[in-house]
């Protein structure tokens, strides 16, 4: 807790409390809102019978009295959700912290998103007249080992992160929240420009994605910001080949034997990559016996960027790269797992865009805190005990 910054934060809600009783402290209340998502509390009654039954709970956020009533939490956050923009400062504050302590942090980036649901009831319908739905959340699909397994689609009433990390240490930088419902590949402009916005310094070499990112436009977004995209391509159906042949589903120059060609290596000065027919060139029957084509093909980016690309699929980096887009899974699993994100007990935008926000944020505190102590290795690490 120590770790985040948010006196500009604490200043900004004390400002609200001109006039009635002085509360409790706003210090002592965003502190128990921190330690709900880092001991993973998913309800305010149970944060609440949690600072009664520990002193050392009640220490650490400043509570030297009585403990607020669960309808004080609430009413904290509802307040809260009025200065999002300060939490979301606190949050890059922290980020450029750790990013003060590792080498190359942000270089590689991951994009990805994921879908949690919402509290809200998906009829829409009201209790006693309150209303129990959400009316900003939409009906989406969530893919899993379990739903691919037996080829199904997994249905979920709620919101999407589409989020970005650091590839190479699986740090979230940053996200943008929508229903459930939104696609995910017009957003990856919109995410990378919000991160570049946040964190001045943010120049990444290269951006990992799935094959949902896959379009011209998001090619050429990246490339016009000096980012290299190293993004799987979008297969086409029934595994036909690309513009009439020329290239195969993987996105390589294909020979006169129509196989797909290996890649060589790329021209220092040119950026034009070199692909040649596989074993000494494919076999051809002609008129005059047996032919091995031998083809050899320079290719270059600029023509096809998104099929060729600046960096060609089948170079070893490409592919030693795309192995670390699995870090941005691994932070969706942690935050729904150990930070509270997909069980929480908000409906609507706003308070949901601020729950993902200390979410992400208390994510972010940990790394640091262990980074801190000297625990690099286990700087993902995600369970905390209290002491």
């Amino acid at each position: 807790m120590d770790g985040i910054d948010a006196e500009e934060l604490l200043d900004a809600l004390q400002q609200t409390r001109l006039t009635g009783r002085p509360g409790y402290p706003f210090r002592s209340m965003w502190r128990a809102w921190l330690a709900k998502y880092i001991l993973s509390i998913r309800y305010n009654v149970d944060l609440v019978a949690r600072l009664r039954s520990s002193a050392r709970l009640r220490e650490v956020c400043g509570f030297d009295g009585p403990v607020p009533s669960e309808s004080t939490f609430c009413r904290f956050f509802s307040r809260l959700a009025d200065f999002q923009h300060l939490v979301e400062q606190c949050l890059v504050a922290i980020t450029d912290q750790i990013g003060a302590k590792l080498p190359y942090f942000g270089k590689v980036v991951a994009a990805d998103a994921s879908v949690f649901p919402t509290y809200g009831n998906p009829d829409r319908k009201t209790v006693q007249g309150n209303p129990c739905g959400d009316m900003d959340a939409k009906w989406g699909f969530k893919n899993s080992v379990r739903t691919k397994e037996k080829e199904e689609v997994e249905w979920c009433f709620g919101y999407k992160m589409h989020a970005i990390a650091d590839a190479l240490y699986g740090i979230p930088l940053g996200f943008v929240l929508t229903p459930a419902n939104t696609n995910e590949s017009p957003l990856l402009p919109e995410v990378v420009r919000k991160a570049q916005a946040a964190y001045k310094h943010l120049k990444p070499r290269f951006l990992l994605a799935d094959r949902q990112y896959d379009s011209d436009n998001n090619f050429r977004f990246l490339n016009k910001r000096k980012i290299t995209p190293v993004i799987h391509i979008r297969k086409p159906s029934n595994n036909r080949e690309l513009h009439r042949g020329i290239y195969s589903p993987n996105g390589s120059p294909t020979c006169q034997g129509g196989k797909e060609m290996q890649y060589i290596s790329t021209d220092p000065d040119t950026g034009h990559h070199l692909f040649r027919c596989p074993n000494g060139g494919c076999p051809l029957q002609t008129k005059r016996g047996v032919h091995y084509c031998a083809d050899e093909v320079w290719e270059d980016p600029a023509v096809e960027p998104r099929i060729v690309g600046t960096l060609p699929r089948a170079s070893p980096l490409w592919k030693k790269l795309y192995k670390r887009r699995w870090s941005v899974e691994r932070v969706f699993r942690s935050l729904k797992h150990s930070r509270n994100l997909d069980q929480h007990c908000f409906r609507g935008m706003r308070k949901v865009l601020l729950h993902s926000t200390l979410s992400m944020l208390t994510y972010n505190a940990t790394v640091l805190a262990r980074l801190d102590a000297g625990d690099r290795r286990n700087m993902r690490q995600m369970r905390v005990k209290e002491s």
